[in-house]
């Protein structure tokens, strides 16, 4: 994939700087420690269960664990986690969050695509390339500035794209095409639950953007567009994640109409979103997206939703069967992190960087 000469600086969009900006609370609150305390709890809990030998994450872990179990991380959850680590830093400018980060994205990186190894693009129990993953190194290139992990999510992107990808030993369609991954994502790895598809493939979208595949992104959101009446238990995430995908590629305001609508009706009286999946993604995934439209006005109850569950270990186990999922703690982490941002607050008064921070639309300028 051939792209314009820039150098990273020129890929930094300039939303606002952390360290230059003034405290405004956000929607009515009124207690800043709470909203940042929060955030570095669940950093600290990520810290805590990350895998020291592979970096990564369990699926699960009971609500009493303090550490990883010593197995093998999931590897399709190594960005979806690893990206509140980002945030994290972010916010505080604690190097142990930049460290963290920075030994998930190393340890992925040290493979290429058609490896047996990490993403398995060959042989059997194969496992394809993920969305999260590619906007995860593309928001840590950006951070450290150092393009080593840019150029990686390039040439996995081409691989993914331009060769034959498996789920397990099952061959699937061909990824040069945005509506091979909704049909394959659905068929073969969400079992036809149309919200978890449209979910991920609003992931690809961001990655596209972010690898300055504009052509796909727009392929993406047009195939998205005739997905977005979704009634099964994924529907929250779907029409989150869908929100923060149409609002970062612009236009598409039909869409963002009904899924913010969709959203604000979906809403509970508590302030969570709960469709029937664990109520803690459910009502990250809605805060992110509502976020990013800028309809900020449901997310005090929301984000008071979340404080009011989350654990003393500082994750959180809203789900049926009361265990933790780090990658939920990371994306509520996500979602407190990315509403206060959207409400021009950044809690911490002044600890945060002199960094940029990572915006999900910004190499939309790296044009192929």
């Amino acid at each position: 994939m051939e792209f314009r000469k820039k150098t990273m600086a020129t890929l930094l969009i300039a939303i606002f700087m952390i360290s230059t900006l003034s405290v405004i609370l956000p929607l009515g609150a009124t207690d800043s420690g709470n909203y940042s305390g929060s955030i570095i709890k669940a950093a600290d809990r990520l810290v805590a269960l990350q895998s020291g030998t592979d970096y990564g994450w369990d699926w699960m872990r009971p609500p009493s664990a303090t550490g990883h179990s010593g197995g093998a991380s999931s590897n399709n959850l190594y960005g979806i986690t690893a990206v509140g680590l980002i945030d994290a830093y972010l916010l505080t400018g604690d190097s142990a969050y930049y460290d963290a980060a920075k030994a998930t994205a190393d340890y992925m990186i040290s493979y290429d695509p058609g490896e047996t190894n990490f993403y398995r693009m060959k042989g059997v129990n194969q496992q394809y390339l993920v969305g999260f993953d590619f906007v995860f190194l593309m928001k840590f290139a950006e951070v450290s500035v150092d393009t080593t992990y840019s150029d990686k999510a390039d040439s996995w992107w081409d691989y993914l794209k331009t060769n034959q990808v498996y789920h397990n030993t099952i061959p699937l369609l061909s990824f040069d095409e945005a509506q091979n991954i909704y049909d394959t994502l659905l068929a073969v790895r969400y079992s036809s639950i149309p919200g978890h598809a449209v979910w991920h493939c609003s992931e690809y979208g961001l990655a596209a953007l972010m690898l300055g595949d504009d052509a796909f992104a727009t392929e993406m959101a047009n195939v998205l567009s005739t997905k977005l009446v979704i009634t099964d238990t994924s529907r929250i995430v779907g029409w989150g994640k869908a929100l923060k995908f149409y609002s970062t590629i612009g236009g598409y305001q039909t869409e963002i109409a009904f899924l913010t609508q969709s959203l604000i009706n979906a809403q509970n009286t508590d302030g969570s979103w709960d469709s029937g999946g664990p109520s803690g993604q459910d009502t990250a995934n809605a805060m992110m997206g509502l976020a990013s439209a800028r309809v900020l006005g449901t997310l005090t109850d929301a984000a008071d939703y979340l404080l009011l569950n989350q654990q003393d270990n500082g994750g959180w186990s809203i789900t049926s069967s009361g265990l933790e999922i780090p990658q939920v703690d990371s994306e509520i982490l996500q979602a407190l992190f990315s509403s206060l941002l959207k409400s021009n607050f950044v809690p911490g008064k002044g600890k945060g960087l002199n960094k940029v921070i990572p915006n999900d639309n910004f190499a939309k300028g790296r044009q192929k």
